[in-house]
């Protein structure tokens, strides 16, 4: 059956970046408000630079990567930490202290951010006791190249490497909090990409829908229903760096 068949077992979002950057290479995937765009094969590539970026520096299959960031440069680093890792996706409002306190829970092994939330990741990242590198934007839209160079520390093996399966956690989101201290919820590849399954299915997504992201993706509904939503039925996303809820209403 397809790879993109979420009662498949073997999928993961991965293999479904994968899919369609072979099925549907010049289809465009991903944009910004100022209209530039990655097709999926310009994504898969740019996804597998930054995985090869991380890798070099000593990140392994299933560790887990904070990521304080916005908008499309979220969304590569989302998509490509998945590919292989865990995601930890920050709210980039919340103060550093806050922020260390879910990587300290989440057992993150570094925080990453774009240049505008380069010292929210440093605080936070001191605080929790782990590196904090920097997503610099190539020339080319998409280009990603990390900036920073403390070291990771080195990390306990006792969990099994390997490329993640169906079963592995994806992305860990920390809820909001008003009742109390944030929790942090594990996001498996089957759950997301049966949720995206149901729900490209019930609004009839096709791969000529274009979904325009004003949840952030560090809410479960942003990633899963939106970014995820679109990869999945093969769409396109139009990324946001920030939700304007009157501007957008009027």
């Amino acid at each position: 059956g397809s790879v993109i068949n979420a009662s498949n077992p073997r999928s993961t979002i991965g293999q479904v970046l994968d899919h369609w950057a072979a099925a549907r290479p010049g289809a465009t995937a991903l944009l910004d408000v100022h209209g530039r765009s990655l097709t999926f094969r310009e994504l898969q590539v740019a996804c597998l630079g930054l995985e090869r970026q991380l890798k070099h520096r000593g990140l392994c299959d299933g560790d887990c990567i904070a990521v304080a960031s916005s908008g499309s440069a979220l969304a590569i680093t989302m998509l490509t930490v998945c590919a292989f890792a865990r995601c930890l996706p920050v709210d980039p409002s919340l103060a550093s202290d806050d922020v260390a306190n879910l990587v300290n829970r989440s057992g993150a092994r570094v925080v990453l951010s774009d240049l505008h939330r380069s010292e929210l990741a440093r605080r936070s990242a001191d605080t929790a006791g782990i590196p904090a590198w920097t997503l610099a934007q190539t020339a080319t839209f998409g280009g990603l190249h990390l900036a920073g160079d403390r070291p990771l520390h080195e990390r306990s093996r006792s969990r099994a490497d390997g490329v993640p399966g169906p079963a592995a956690v994806a992305v860990v989101i920390a809820t909001s909090g008003t009742t109390g201290r944030p929790k942090l919820i594990p996001l498996r590849h089957r759950h997301i990409l049966s949720a995206t399954a149901v729900l490209s299915s019930t609004l009839r997504l096709t791969e000529r829908d274009r979904a325009l992201a004003i949840v952030p993706f560090w809410f479960g509904q942003g990633f899963v229903s939106t970014l995820m939503a679109s990869v999945f039925s093969g769409g396109s996303t139009i990324c946001s760096d920030a939700l304007d809820a009157i501007g957008f209403a009027s």
